[in-house]
């Protein structure tokens, strides 16, 4: 199936800090949005539908009909924001230098404003898990919600592998290895990232585990690859617009990208394709709860994603990429696994009926759906132990797979 999968959609949370030069813990923040609105100079219901000039979709216009890949990197080095008319000089000319790659030789190392290539902190605080990658101020949402997916289904795969450069304690690089045309090709790099040297935050991939830098480190790998720029500063920016399916193939060798179109494909297949790609929960021991609303969830064993219309208009259906439904347009996401609950109790000789769920991440760490979602959390089997993951918060939200139909454009596995 010839399906177009582009995602590009900026984090205006990283993207409102870095203007700012202020580290902002939205949790605490009364009307998060209204900030968001004043310090981009957009109004909310343009800040999450493409199409529309605002800041977190600077670059759609141009990528949209671009092929993404390593040799189209010159053309993104080229490009330039494509900005809302209505904002200030002041904020376009800031933008324009936050998410636009400059014109610099290949294999020179990359400078950013007010920012130093830094390590801020270890590989791994923890381990790998799916909540820890954000996406900061670039467009790589396709790259961090593959990231998040894979983490999720098969975490063994984020590992690190080291070797020392020098005697000094940081003296270390790390070996990143990433599927491209039918080969693994291996990245050495260091974990120095471009850290705001205000904020104290990293500009672009950082872990939502303080003091982890591995989604950094995989993202600038990322950055080598399509850039061709071997050192150990590529420009990050260049990551802008992707296709998360690819992506979640590339950082497993050996599987293969599949794609589905929701346009093309009933809400039954829909949930079928996901049943297949999970493995479910088992059932707590003791009695049932009732019937009328039992609870039953499963989470991937191979990564899935998903990703929204390039603009709301785009849809078959009617719908509204905005703040009132907490979906964002030209935007990828991971799919963690799905939810039942009873619904009814079924009368003698007919099924029962069921409400499905995907679990779904935004991969901003943020910005949760709001249509059609189930209250409560996701609890997920994870060989020997059971992870209760609360939904509507993380950027983890759960939302009726018929709803997921109408505003998402497609589901993509790589198995």
């Amino acid at each position: 199936m010839d399906t177009q999968v582009l995602s590009g959609a900026v984090n205006p949370y990283a993207l409102t800090e870095t203007v700012l030069n202020k580290r902002i813990d939205w949790n605490r923040v009364e009307r998060p949005i209204e900030l968001l609105e004043r310090t981009l100079e957009t109004p909310a219901n343009a800040l999450f539908d493409g199409g529309r000039g605002a800041p977190t979709f600077a670059l759609q216009a141009p990528l949209k009909a671009a092929t993404v890949g390593p040799a189209n990197a010159p053309r993104l080095r080229e490009m330039r924001a494509d900005l809302h008319q209505n904002i200030s000089p002041a904020l376009r000319a800031r933008l324009t230098e936050i998410l636009t790659p400059k014109l610099i030789p290949e294999l020179q190392p990359t400078q950013y404003d007010n920012a130093s290539w830094t390590d801020p902190g270890d590989f791994f605080e923890e381990g790998t898990e799916f909540a820890d990658p954000v996406q900061g101020g670039v467009g790589d949402c396709w790259l961090i919600a593959a990231l998040a997916s894979v983490a999720m289904s098969r975490p063994y795969t984020i590992v690190q592998r080291n070797r020392t450069t020098g005697a000094g304690q940081d003296a270390f690089v790390n070996a990143i290895d990433v599927a491209d045309a039918g080969t693994t090709k291996r990245f050495e790099v260091s974990e120095r990232v471009p850290v705001h040297n205000t904020t104290g935050q990293p500009l672009f991939a950082r872990s939502a585990e303080g003091g982890e830098v591995w989604p950094g480190v995989y993202e600038k790998a990322f950055a080598k690859l399509r850039s061709g720029n071997l050192t150990d500063q590529p420009d990050i920016r260049v990551l802008h617009g992707g296709d998360c399916v690819d992506a979640s193939a590339r950082l497993v060798p050996g599987t293969t990208a599949h794609y589905t179109a929701t346009q093309h494909t009933t809400a039954d297949a829909l949930w079928t394709q996901l049943r297949d790609n999970c493995i479910a929960t088992p059932q707590p021991s003791g009695p049932l709860v009732p019937v009328f609303n039992r609870v039953r969830s499963g989470r991937t064993v191979n990564p899935m994603t998903a990703w929204t219309y390039a603009k709301a208009e785009d849809a078959p259906d009617t719908i509204k990429y905005d703040a009132t439904t907490g979906i964002v347009g030209w935007h990828a996401y991971s799919v963690l696994g799905w939810i039942t609950r009873s619904s009814g109790v079924s009368l003698p000789g007919q099924p029962q009926v069921f409400e499905r769920y995907i679990v779904l991440r935004n991969p901003w760490g943020t910005h949760e759906g709001r249509v059609d979602t189930f209250n409560g959390s996701f609890a997920s089997h994870e060989t020997s132990w059971a992870r209760n993951t609360p939904l509507g918060t993380g950027g983890v939200f759960a939302m009726r797979i018929e709803s997921f139909k109408k505003y998402y454009a497609g589901l993509g596995v790589a198995r």
